[in-house]
């Protein structure tokens, strides 16, 4: 790939340490703050592997998924998007084809579930096909399901917030490019 070969990938990794060695050494943080206190209060989501994906296409192969959530999960990163760059479901309903299936993302996080990250993936509110993605998600063990929909139509991603909590599963709420919108308020 040729982002391996601009060492791109390599410098977010380099960056993404040094944020967490800022961390732990207090560069972020008060002094006087109990370190373990404020990882409690402080949630990190890493969507590389899902969001990150649109520089490659539309997802990370199975190689550089796997090296990349090794990095994550030993990391103790919180919460792990991961995934067809266009959410769950965009291969068949998209035509998002230039990446790994849901069913092998599934497979492929399958040995990282479980283990103190929370992982899950992204679902366009346009593309919800009720009592199919969330449920699939649901069974293979997801802990997430990230809903997002342009600014303005948060009505749409209500019927897939509900199936993601009737499939007992946490529920996030995304504003796609919501910076387009704070952009039209200053014109």
């Amino acid at each position: 790939h040729s982002f391996l070969k601009d060492n791109s990938l390599k410098t977010v990794i380099f960056l993404f340490f040094n944020c967490l060695q800022a961390f732990d050494d207090g560069g972020i943080l008060k002094p006087e703050n109990d370190k373990e206190e404020c990882k409690r209060m402080l949630k990190l989501m890493d969507c590389t592997l899902r969001d990150g994906a649109n520089v490659v296409g539309k997802g990370f192969d199975a190689k550089i998924t796997k090296i990349v959530l090794d990095i994550l999960t030993k990391a103790g990163v919180d919460y792990i998007e991961l995934g067809n760059a266009g959410g769950i479901g965009a291969y068949e309903v998209a035509g998002f084809t230039n990446a790994l299936t849901d069913d092998e993302y599934l497979e492929l996080v399958r040995p990282y579930l479980g283990k103190g990250n929370h992982i899950g993936m992204f679902l366009n509110a346009t593309r919800h096909r009720p009592g199919n993605d969330v449920p699939k998600a649901a069974k293979a063990g997801l802990d997430f399901l990230r809903v997002g929909c342009e600014p303005g139509r948060g009505e749409i991603a209500v019927p897939a917030i509900k199936e993601i909590k009737a499939n007992e599963m946490k529920a996030f709420y995304s504003a796609m490019k919501a910076y387009l919108e704070i952009g039209r308020a200053h014109v």
